[in-house]
């Protein structure tokens, strides 16, 4: 699609010739050959997931496996378990804007998640409620419900889709967003953990950050799939008094521009 040209100019959007007319104009088509494409008639829109295989990919692995894994063997170990540091460097420079040492690629979301919350709640052995969204994704969902049994939790459920879950308690939630006030009520001394999306994966929505932190503890563990979101957000968490303490990145949906992040915060 041309930049000077608006949608409109190219025809109606949902008549497939203005689809093939916007492809043919296309200045990152080209980029198509690059990847494995066994079907060309599938219109495959799940990259957020798991993307197209690189032809790339294929050579680096085998480079790896042949030069690395086949000539080191177990002498490997040498470089290999201190990846996570360099990587975590190079993410965090090229796109977080964080300082050396700040920023680790490791392990995946929900080894993390679950590492955190239970980090979060051994913090504050005498707070016994830990709070979530219905609508939250639902790994995080389940490893929650699994942390609050394990350790004998009141766990509750803020049930903005309609779906419930483990201590449901029905709000009024627009879009699946909830808003300050909604949390608000359930905000306790009791309240060890809060975990909630910050761009619901379903409807976009977008909850007021600013509002909800200023109900927070002292200690805000925040997760992102998405650079750009996190850099705009910790800004903005900075900018209210916190101070970052540590980030975990990890690539869970390979081939994709989704890097998984977790950032340990502390109000000064």
């Amino acid at each position: 699609m041309s930049p000077t040209k608006s949608l409109a100019e190219y025809g109606d959007p949902t008549d497939r010739a203005t689809a093939e007319r916007l492809e043919a104009e296309d200045s990152l088509a080209h980029f198509k050959n690059q990847f494995v494409i066994t079907d060309p008639t599938m219109c495959y829109l799940d990259g957020n997931s798991l993307g197209r295989l690189p032809r790339a990919t294929v050579s680096a692995i085998n480079e790896y496996m042949i030069r690395e894994w086949g000539n080191e063997l177990v002498d490997g170990w040498s470089h290999w378990i201190d990846e996570a540091q360099p990587t975590g460097n190079l993410l965090g420079r090229a796109t977080l804007g964080a300082a050396e040492g700040q920023v680790l690629v490791c392990d995946t979301t929900s080894v993390n998640f679950y590492q955190l919350c239970v980090a979060a709640i051994k913090a504050r052995p005498g707070r016994k409620t830990v709070i979530i969204d219905a609508a939250n994704f639902p790994t995080d969902r389940f490893i929650l419900a699994g942390i609050a049994e394990h350790f004998g939790l009141n766990l509750i459920t803020l049930n903005n889709d309609g779906t419930g879950g483990p201590g449901s308690v029905d709000v009024d939630a627009d879009c699946e967003m909830i808003t300050p006030e909604i949390l608000e009520r359930f905000m306790n001394d009791d309240v060890a953990l809060v975990t909630l999306q910050v761009i619901h994966y379903r409807s976009g929505s977008r909850p007021q950050v600013k509002a909800i932190t200023d109900l927070a503890p002292k200690h805000v563990v925040y997760v992102a799939c998405d650079p750009v979101s996190l850099a705009r957000d910790l800004k903005q968490l900075l900018a209210e008094g916190y101070e970052l303490k540590a980030i975990r990145a990890f690539d869970l949906f390979p081939h994709t521009h989704h890097f998984e992040t977790v950032a340990s915060l502390v109000r000064k």
